[in-house]
This record gives C-alpha cells, structure tokens and sequence, in this order.
C-alpha cells in the first residue's frame, strides 16, 4: 500500500497581519502564539468531556483547540454586554439626565452595566476506532514560554510551547503530525505544496495523515459531535463545492473540500469527502492505494498528501494593546486582550519572551492596567474588583490581593514614585456602603511586598463639571515627578499630592470634561485608564486626545497648547470621550504623544520636531532606550468587531529615559492632637534624611516632638532637605476637664479652663449640594436632600444665658470643651458646705505658704486614685488635681494663687463614693 498523507488546514482566524514595519525598529501583533501549549493542568476540564485528559492546547483566546488521545475539541467563547451600547446610553439618560449621581441609582446602572451574557460552544472530533494508547510527541519546542493563574489564583509557570504534534501509530501504521504552516492559503490549496498558493486566507493549523505500507486509510474516520445542538439530527452538510460544514452557535466551521496529490510530482488525484451522517471519511481512487509495497499508478511515489482545509467561524475580539513598559534592560511588556487579559513580555529586539493569562476577563471584571518596574516585576491590576497581581520578571506569579468583600474600590492607573519604592494605584472608593451612593476618585498607596492598602486611601478629585458634578469621579490616570510628589486627573480635575498623610497641594479644572468611559479607546465593556499625564523636574503635560498642555508644577495651570495631530476627541450627553492616549517625557525634556494615526514628538514647549505613522489608534507611549519610543495600540473601537493589537519600537532620536532617582520632597505629615501632659511624638517626613527645628523639637535629626517642652500653644515646627524646606503648624492644648455651675438666674458659668469660650447650639438643617436643582432641593433622592447636624456658636464668655438651647457645646481657647445636656446636670455657683468626715480617711492642713502653697497629710486606711477640688465660696472649681494615695500618710501640695477668703477642699475616691469635704482660710 502506498503511503498516503491527509493534510487538513484548520485556520484560526484572530490572527493578523502585522502593521508596517517602524523606522530602524521593530513592531509585534497583540495575536497569540502560534504553539501547541502543554496542559499543566490549567485546560483541565474545559472540554467539557468526562474523563478527558487535555494533553495540548492552541489557545486563542475565543477559539481554542484541545488535543487528547481520543481527537481533539473546538471551543468558542463569546463574552457580550447584557444590553447593547444604545439601551446603555439611553439607560444612562434616565439615571443621570444632567450628568448628576441620584442617590445610588448610579450604583445600579453601573451594575447592570457591567452584566454580561458569556456563550461557549463546543465541537468533540473522535478518532473512530483509534488506538487508545496512541504516542503524542511533541517537537520543535520554542524558547517562549507560558504562564497561567487559575481561578483559585494558583500559577502554573515555565508551560512550554511546541511547533509541531506528533500522534505515533493512530491507526495501524498510521501517524498524524500537526504543525502551523508558514504560508497562507486559499481554499482548495495546500499550505506547503502541491496546490496554489493564494495571497489571502487566515494561518492556521495542518494536519498531515501518513500512511505507511500495510496502513488501510478506510480506518481513517472523524466522528463529530456538538452537545448544543440538536442530536437527532446531523450536524453536518456537504455543500454544492463539496465542502463540509460543522454548525456551531457561533456559524460554521468549513472544511474545504480536498485538493489530493503525489507528494514527489505534485500531480493530482481526485478525492472528495465521504459524510456518514456525523461521521467524515476520505473518497479515493481504487489505484491510489493498491499496492501494499509502493509502486502505484503512473509510476508514482508511495506517499499520497489529501489536503483539504478547515476555517473555524470568526469570533468578535478585542485583541487591543491597552498599555506597553519597558525595564531597566530594555525588555518590552505589553497587556492586551480582554478574554482573558494577558501580560506579554517581548526582548530588546521584539522576540516574545512568555506570555502570562490573568484570571480576568470582561465576563467578571472591568479590565484593569498595569505597570512595570526596572527589575522587570509587572503590577497588574483587574479594575472594577480591585484585584492586583504582582508578576515577576519570569512570569511567575508573586502574590496576589484581592480587596474585601463590599468593598467598592476600583484600580484604573498605576505610577511609582521616583524612586520606584512605593506603588501609587489611582481609582474610585465608595462611600455609604453597601451600597455605595456616591463614588469618589481615590489614590491608594499599595505595599509593594503583598498588595495590601496602607493606611486610608486618599479622596481626591474636587467636582468642576458644569452641568452639576458626576459622583463618580474616578482616578483616570496618575503620574510621579522627581520632585517626590503626585499628579492626577480625574474626569474632570487636575491635582496634586505630596504624600498621603497631608492635604492636595492643589486641586483645579483641567477643562477637558472626560466620559466616565473611554468607549472610542478601551473595550466596550471597560473603563480602563489613560495615559495622559506626565511631568519632569520642570513641567507637567496633559493630553485629551486633540491637544496636549504644558502646565505649571505648582498650580496645574496651562502655560503652553499645542493641537495633536490626527487626534479624536468625541462627545456624548456633554462630556468627551477620547479616540487615543500615550504620554511620555525623556530626559532632554521632549514631549512624546499618540494620536488616533501616528506618534508626535514636541520639544518642551510643544513645537513639533517629528512624526511617525501608525496603523492604529496609539493607547500608550513609553521612552526606551538607544533613542527608541515604544508605541501601542488598536484599530478600531469598542464598537468594532474584530480589533488588532501592535507594539512597536520606532527610533525617534530619543534621549534616554528620565532616570529613577532619590525623591526629595521636605513635606511633613501632619501631626496630631496634643494635650500640654502628651508623651514624646515621632514626626513623620514624606522623604526621611532631613533636620528638624522648632520649638518642642528635642531630637533635631529623628524629629522628636514633645509637648511639654513646646508648652500651651501653637508651634512652628520646620523640615529642611537639601531640596527645599517645608513646615506644620503644631497646637497644644491643656486638656483640662471643663466644668461649669448654674447660676440662681439661670445663667451657666465655668468654672475653670482659659477663655474667652465659645459656646455652640446643635442645630439640625438641610444640606441640598447633591440634588439636581439645590435651589429648591428638587428632585428628592436617597441624598437630596440630606439632614444634616451641626454645631453653631451662639455666644461668647465666661457666663452666659443659654436659653431652650441645649445640648451645648463649649470650647475654650485651648480647645477643652464640655457637652452640656441640659441644666440640671450642673451643680449651683453658691453651695452651702457641710464638713464632711470620712471614716478611714483622715486630713491635717497646714497653713499656706507665702507662695500660695497649700500643704496637708492625708492618712488612709487603704490605696485609691483620688480627685482633689478646689472650691471658692461661690462654688466655682479654681484648682483640680488626680493622684494616688497609699495606705498611710500622703503629702498633698497644690499651689492655689488665690484671693483671701474661706475655700472648700474636696477629695473623692473615683472608684466609690467616699469622699471628704474640708473648710479651710486663705489670709
């Protein structure tokens, strides 16, 4: 019998061609790799077959192929929005008319928004009667390598990648190779000879049926099957071209009828495909395999190749380069793809390295960003459930967070500061949960070392927008400055911080007026961040998608414009959703922006020194070394189809990157409240090094600040850095327990502290800043209007007449106070003192000092914490002191600096009612 080889081609259709190639560069597709991947657990299970062992897999990303023993499965997977993008914007209209939050019914839109209808399907071939204990080989291993997170976020690393499947013995002396051809075909062509060649057509994958002498090729059969559809009936059809058509959810896949020929001289056999209900065979002529031994008809080889060619229907994808960063070494990471989101490392020279699967996809998550450090670890985040991942250098998974249940954070934009040892992530905090009724735009500072929030996100993001400010005004996109400090835009602010225990330095306008969504540059169904901020030791520079702006350091305000070529910019219900982002600074100071078709290169007062062409929207930019601008992004927009993603690296005479250098910002956490008794406090500087001055500073280098030295008061307290000085304000206050009497008038007056004291009523009011007309606190909604309680001062003194208002609140100029809940609380100014005696206690004044020193022994029968009073004769307390007393005699010393006249000493015993009451004379 004569060999005969059968060569299908199964074309896998999210592959692309690449853009043109970049000036002195290189450019790569956001495609998957063209490989058979080893199962290393991370398929199992997703054929959906009982008992099946995956032992490859070509992954991508809708489409995947599963290779067992038994043959092989087909699975598509679509991932839609519930409702289309028109019933989401009209649905948008009703719940924010003027672009106003009412009250949690933003929550819910969001959430029904972020529904999405997943749809899988699934075609099982078998190989009809095959040897169960068929060898699969794997061959021409290539040096990328895979990685995968599981849903139980177990990785699975260092997942080799083949070129080439070998089934060894299928049938007797039958073997199948698989492989990925290196031509396009057409129908009815062969991908590696004996048939045209065309210039069109998808890649995809061979399959080549050698039969050696003795094989019978009748043997050869593929049972179809698809567990979705109707199984009474067949599944299949051959069409009027001879074609088979294998009907899935999602169209068909189209086995191309098949060109059949000598394998030495390319000469052509007739051959069809024989269907048996869902069954497919091979129809060859008689003499085409007579001979047992070789030597068929027309003198030809014994090896006989029947090709046909087999396309799996087209699936929509996003297969969009969302972000792209470099390392230290020149190594080049992208994130793309939506289903799932993947981390692509690429060399110097734009050779894949690995390729890391996240967990997330659209169907549980808005998609998220990333950033990558010199060492080469990536921090990659999944947006709308606040989920981080950090990756190393290798693709091995390093630890992954995942935020709390309820919470309402949401990760959009990552930047280091300019040393690369704090992670800053930017995003949106909910406040009232569950469920959150107002989204605020939010900084969070993230332990590098695990991915947990350090202290309290930091709100940010004061409401510009005019009509009424939208609630939700996330962190779109975050940048750091050599100068230590941060820089952000929200939807519709421009800010900065300096570190997170201190104020915004400033907050503004940026006047550009962003959607909450970027539906002409992320997917449909996902924020996304931008990168549209950078700044430099000199300058901060902004881009909306049509212009770029060069801004002040200190203010945030523009000192230079410039139109970006090719840039899109749309709008919608008032707002702008932009077609095109990327922002990058190199050390020379010149400006690097993406358009909707190219990327621009601007000196630092944005005149334009150059231009190249892309073919794509660009999403990204990022200096990198030699001269050399990584460029990123997608054609199309989320309404597209089908989506390309590239990366390149193009030579645009680029200075080096700006270089990671020590931060040097002199900014002072602010301190706390301190009483004039406060222990020693540790001050805390946003960059450590410096000296500390001020008064209460004691240790000038660890910034030792303590109250009892700085005394009652408020304290300049200074930082100074080789960069610059920077100071807080530090109050200290004397803390003492306010107290206060009534006067037979029915006037309060208090008994001790330092005036002049202010008094406050609890007032209860309407608070209408968050409704659509605040005028007249219309509409109403769950925060229009809100009730609000508040403290409002009513008079000033030592002796006043509160009237009906109570609870009072007084403050004196040291900032003690006393809550007042009404007047029968208090004691009377004018007491009339019975001596009272206690049993086990015993007193012995002596006389007082010429400098106001009153002196006694107080004997007792056992230990106790003891309040001692003070009292004039019209019952005001002029002098209180706490202390210990032991059994037997305690010295007590308290200095009056009184008036002559009668007084009262009170001392009473916390714990219990024992107390003792003596009269006694100041001369």
């Amino acid at each position: 019998m004569k060999k005969i080889i059968l060569s299908c081609l199964i074309a896998v259709v999210t592959a692309v061609a690449a853009p043109a190639q970049s000036p002195a560069g290189w450019t790569a597709g956001n495609e998957s790799q063209k490989r058979f991947i080893e199962n290393k657990s991370q398929f199992d299970g997703r054929d959906q077959l009982p008992g099946s062992k995956i032992l490859y897999a070509v992954d991508q990303n809708g489409t995947q192929i599963y290779f067992t023993k038994e043959g092989l499965t087909y699975r598509f997977d679509e991932v839609s929005p519930q409702h289309s993008s028109k019933e989401r914007e009209n649905e948008k209209q009703k719940v924010l008319p003027l672009g106003e939050d009412l009250g949690g019914a933003w929550a819910e839109h969001e959430k029904n928004e972020r529904k999405t209808i997943h749809t899988t399907d699934l075609v099982h071939m078998q190989w009809a009667n095959a040897n169960q204990d068929v060898e699969i080989i794997a061959e021409e291993k290539t040096d990328d390598y895979f990685s995968y997170t599981k849903s139980n976020n177990e990785n699975i690393n260092y997942i080799k990648g083949y070129k080439k499947l070998i089934y060894k013995n299928l049938y007797p002396n039958i073997d199948v190779v698989y492989e990925f051809p290196k031509t396009k075909v057409l129908p009815n062509s062969s991908p590696d000879g004996g048939g045209q060649v065309g210039a069109g057509g998808a890649s995809g994958i061979k399959y080549s049926l050698i039969l050696h002498p003795g094989a019978d090729a009748s043997q050869i059969k593929m049972l179809y099957s698809n567990p979705s559809l109707r199984a009474e009936r067949s599944n299949l059809i051959v069409d009027a071209e001879g074609n088979i058509h294998i009907k899935t959810l999602f169209g068909d896949i189209i086995d191309h009828a098949p060109f059949t020929f000598y394998a030495d001289n390319k000469k052509e056999i007739a051959s069809s495909f024989f269907l048996d209900n869902n069954t497919v065979a091979f129809s060859l002529p008689d003499g085409a395999h007579s001979s047992p031994n070789g030597g068929g008809q027309d003198g030809a080889s014994s090896t006989i190749v029947i090709d046909p060619w087999t396309q799996t229907p087209t699936l929509p994808n996003s297969n969009g380069v969302w972000e792209c960063e470099r390392d230290g070494a020149g190594n080049v990471y992208i994130i793309g793809g939506d289903s799932p989101m993947k981390l692509l490392k690429y060399n110097s020279a734009g050779v894949v390295q690995w390729t890391y699967s996240t967990p997330w996809d659209t169907a549980n998550a808005w998609l998220g960003t990333f950033a990558t450090d010199l060492a080469g670890n990536s921090y990659v985040t999944s947006g709308s459930i606040a989920a981080m991942q950090k990756v190393n250098t290798n693709a091995g998974l390093v630890w992954n967070y995942t935020a709390p249940a309820f919470s309402t954070d949401e990760y959009w934009t990552i930047a280091f500061n300019c040393d690369q040892t704090k992670l800053i992530v930017g995003g949106t905090t909910g406040v009232g949960i569950p469920p959150p009724y107002i989204l605020n735009g939010a900084i969070f500072n993230i332990d590098v070392n695990n991915g947990n929030i350090i202290g309290s996100p930091k709100i940010v993001g004061a409401m510009f927008n005019n009509p009424p400010a939208i609630y939700i005004n996330e962190v779109r996109s975050i940048t750091t400055s050599p100068n230590g400090k941060f820089y952000y835009l929200t939807l519709d602010t421009i800010g900065s911080i300096s570190n997170f225990c201190s104020s915004s330095l400033f907050a503004k306008s940026h006047g550009y007026n962003f959607n909450y969504k970027c539906e002409n540059f992320r997917p449909n169904n996902g924020n996304g961040g931008m990168s549209s901020i950078k700044a430099n030791k000199n300058f901060i520079y902004t881009q909306n998608g049509i212009n770029v702006h060069k801004r002040s350091l200190a203010t945030g305000a523009i000192i230079t414009a410039a139109a970006i070529p090719g840039g899109v910019s749309t709008s919608s219900l008032g707002r702008n959703i932009v077609g095109n982002s990327g922002i990058d600074i190199d050390s020379c100071g010149n400006v690097y922006v993406g358009s909707a078709n190219q990327v621009i290169k601007y000196d630092a007062n944005l005149n334009i020194l150059s231009a190249v062409a892309t073919s794509y929207a660009v999403s990204d930019v990022a200096v990198s070394n030699s001269g050399n601008v990584l460029v990123c992004g997608t054609t199309g927009n989320s309404s597209s189809t089908l989506r390309t993603g590239s990366i390149q690296s193009i030579n645009m005479s680029a200075c080096n990157p700006i270089s990671v250098s020590p931060c040097c910002d002199a900014s002072v956490c602010s301190a706390g409240y301190y009483c004039i008794n406060s222990p020693a406090d540790t001050l805390t500087p946003a960059t450590s090094g410096g000296t500390w001055s001020g008064t209460g500073i004691t240790d000038t280098v660890a910034g030792v600040f303590d109250p009892a030295v700085a005394g009652v008061g408020s304290h300049t307290i200074y930082y100074s850095l080789s960069c610059g000085k920077d100071s807080i304000t530090i109050v200290v206050n004397s803390c003492l327990v306010l107290d206060a009497c009534q006067n037979i008038d029915g006037s309060i007056t208090m008994l001790n502290g330092t005036g002049p004291f202010t008094w406050y009523k609890d007032t209860t009011y309407q608070d209408c800043s968050q409704c659509l007309f605040p005028a007249t606190c219309q509409p109403p909604a769950a925060n229009c209007p809100l009730i609000v309680n508040t403290w409002i001062s009513f008079a000033m003194g030592t002796t006043v007449f509160p009237g009906s208002n109570y609870p009072i609140l007084v403050i004196s100029s040291t900032a003690d106070s006393v809550q007042i809940d009404s007047l029968s609380q208090l004691s009377n100014c004018v007491v009339s003192v019975q001596e009272n005696f206690t049993n086990g206690w015993n007193l012995i004044l002596g006389n007082i000092s010429d400098n106001n020193q009153l002196n006694g022994t107080l004997f007792a029968d056992e230990n106790a914490d003891v309040l001692i009073k003070i009292i004039d004769a019209q019952g005001r307390i002029i002098k209180t002191k706490g202390m210990k007393i032991s059994k037997g005699a305690n010295l007590i010393q308290m200095n009056l600096n009184v008036n002559g006249g009668m007084y009262i000493i009170s001392i009473a015993d916390i714990m219990s009612n024992r107390q003792m009451i003596r009269k006694f004379v100041k001369e």
